[in-house]
């Protein structure tokens, strides 16, 4: 893609790249030790997110493939069947890569479903149930020192959805929502003593006085984006003012609310009450869904940074390395799958420091300094 193509907007200065691509580098070099063809036998388990669109997310069986923002990264068959998104589709190429290289026998590959809540304890757990986690997960400074990540695969941040009671000020609280085990949820290691939000969250709070007290840490938390739109709409004590969530995923469920049900696998209860939505107005086949839409507004303003990578457990250290490997090859390449997939997913939502990044990071010269060591 040009490099002049402008993007909405621009999260990171190039010093944070540089020193973010460093640190990325080092840790990287310093992972893997074994040969490629180490990972040629076993399994290879692949944890995926069900509901972080248009990233990694399950596909319902009447999805509709003609919309490139519903069909990211869609396979009808093969390797990690049944699942879509932009990370799904890096991680399937890698996998078939890697799969095609193997001198005798391939690995299996076998899709576990992982709970957003549950990523972090996976990865921390003695024994992991996943190899590779290819979602939409956050490589925070602390994360990134402890267990194996590949270089940045994508580069959003967090922003707001809110409802029209707030945005027209007829709210006078500010009820905020997040969706548990997020970095966006309270609790999280890095917000103990100072979050690190970006100016925007005090310009946001100093337009809406009812923000200012502390909001994110007394947020309420759901388990998936899906379910805490629902509560944007609710005017009780289970609802929300302001979701705030990882900005494409965002976008991806505001823009196609309307063909939510139709291409991604909700859960049965969740899929029930946005079906009920659809007929709120009373009248038979009648769409009130996309009259809810029209009540929602994106704020599309960071409040926070967030770079993606695909991350594993300690012992996963050769197999995220060696897909590292491929992963700066392909960005390297910019007639590869890899720049199309971007174009298909995301058009021109991406930001352009992304586009620096990629170049900086894919330039990084491959190799462990550490078989350069005396014996």
């Amino acid at each position: 893609m040009p490099r002049s193509r402008k993007a909405p907007c621009e999260l990171l200065s190039a010093l944070f790249c540089f020193s973010s691509v460093f640190l990325f580098a080092s840790l990287g070099a310093a992972a893997n030790a074994q040969p490629a063809g180490a990972l040629c036998s076993g399994t290879i388990r692949v944890g995926l997110r069900k509901d972080a669109p248009p990233f990694s997310y399950r596909i319902a069986r009447d999805m509709v493939p003609d919309d490139p923002r519903l069909d990211c990264g869609h396979s009808d068959g093969g390797l990690l069947e049944g699942y879509a998104g932009y990370t799904v589709a890096l991680c399937r190429a890698y996998l078939s890569q890697l799969r095609s290289g193997c001198p005798s026998g391939t690995p299996e590959v076998t899709v576990v479903p992982v709970p957003v809540g549950d990523r972090y304890a996976g990865l921390a757990a003695d024994d992991p149930p996943f190899d590779i986690l290819c979602g939409a997960t956050t490589a925070t400074v602390t994360l990134g020192a402890s267990v194996p990540h590949s270089p940045y695969t994508f580069l959003t941040s967090t922003s707001a959805l809110v409802n029209a009671r707030f945005s027209e000020g007829q709210q006078q609280s500010c009820r905020v929502g997040v969706v548990t085990g997020t970095t966006s949820a309270p609790g999280m290691q890095d917000r103990v003593s100072r979050p690190r939000r970006l100016e925007t969250w005090e310009v946001f709070t100093g337009r809406n006085p009812s923000c200012r007290e502390d909001s994110l840490d007394r947020a309420r938390e759901f388990r998936s984006t899906a379910d805490a739109i629902l509560a944007l709409k609710e005017t009780g004590a289970g609802g929300i003012d302001v979701l705030i969530d990882d900005h494409h995923i965002l976008t991806w469920y505001w823009q196609n609310l309307d063909h939510l049900a139709g291409s991604i696998r909700l859960p049965d209860d969740l899929a029930a009450r946005y079906t009920a939505l659809e007929r709120q107005d009373g009248q038979e086949g009648a769409w009130s869904i996309s009259a809810f839409r029209d009540t929602l507004q994106l704020i599309p303003a960071a409040i926070s940074i967030e770079p993606y990578a695909v991350l594993g457990p300690p012992r996963s250290a050769a197999l995220i390395a060696d897909f590292s490997r491929f992963l700066t090859a392909e960005q390297l390449d910019r007639d590869s799958h890899y720049t199309q997939l971007l174009r298909r997913c995301f058009g021109r939502q991406v930001d352009r420091t992304f586009w620096f990044l990629m170049d900086f990071q894919s330039k990084v010269r491959d190799g462990n300094p550490l078989d350069l060591a005396p014996n």
